[in-house]
C-alpha cells in the first residue's frame, strides 16, 4: 500500500491528504488568509516533549500552522521554536519578546506523576500590532484563534473616534 502522507513529508510537499482534511481550513478562514493587507509573522511555541495528553493538541497546532502558512503564502512567515525546557533560549525567546510563560502539565511516568513546563503557545505580528495566544487549551479552536489573531494584525489601521474639547460652542 502507498502511505501518500509519507511520500508527500519525503518529497517535502505540504498538502492536506487525509480524508478527513485534518490539515486544512474551513473556506471562510481560507478567504481570510488570501486577503490580509500586511505581512504577518507566527511564532509558534511547542514543546519539544508534552505529556500523552497534550499529543494530540500539539498535531493539530502544527497541522494548522502548516495550512495558514499553505493559504496566507507570502504573506505570513512562519516560525516554529521548540523549547526544550523553560530555561533554553527558545524559551527565554517566548518569554522576554512575547511575554509567553510556559504552562504547568502533568505527566505520568514510571516513579508517578510530575508536573513539567510546557509551552503550546503562539505569537502573531504585524508592524507594531500583535496578539498572543497564550496556550491552545485542548477544548480551544486552533483554527479560530490563529485566523482571528493573523486578521486582527494584518488589517489597516482602524479609525478611531476622538473627542476634542475647544472653545467652540456647538
Amino acid at each position: 500500500s502507498v502511505n501518500l502522507a509519507r511520500i508527500a513529508q519525503r518529497h517535502q510537499v505540504d498538502a492536506d491528504v487525509s480524508v478527513e482534511g485534518l490539515s486544512s481550513m474551513s473556506a471562510e478562514s481560507a478567504s481570510i488568509l488570501k486577503n490580509i493587507e500586511r505581512p504577518v509573522t507566527v511564532s509558534a511555541f511547542i514543546s519539544q516533549t508534552l505529556p500523552d495528553d497534550l499529543k494530540p493538541k500539539q498535531k493539530e497546532v502544527e497541522d494548522k500552522l502548516k495550512a495558514l502558512k499553505r493559504l496566507g503564502g507570502e504573506k505570513i512567515n512562519l516560525q516554529i521554536y521548540r523549547p526544550a525546557d523553560s530555561l533554553d533560549q527558545y524559551a527565554l525567546l517566548a518569554t522576554r519578546d512575547f511575554n509567553l510563560k510556559p504552562r504547568k502539565a502533568i505527566e505520568d511516568t514510571v516513579s508517578g506523576k510530575e508536573q513539567q513546563d510546557v509551552f503550546l503557545g503562539a505569537a502573531v505580528t504585524s508592524g507594531g500590532s500583535s496578539q498572543i495566544i497564550e496556550y491552545f487549551d485542548p477544548g480551544l479552536s486552533v483554527e479560530y484563534e490563529l485566523v482571528r489573531a493573523v486578521r486582527t494584525v494584518a488589517s489597516s489601521q482602524k479609525h478611531v473616534l476622538g473627542v476634542a474639547k475647544t472653545d467652540l460652542e456647538m
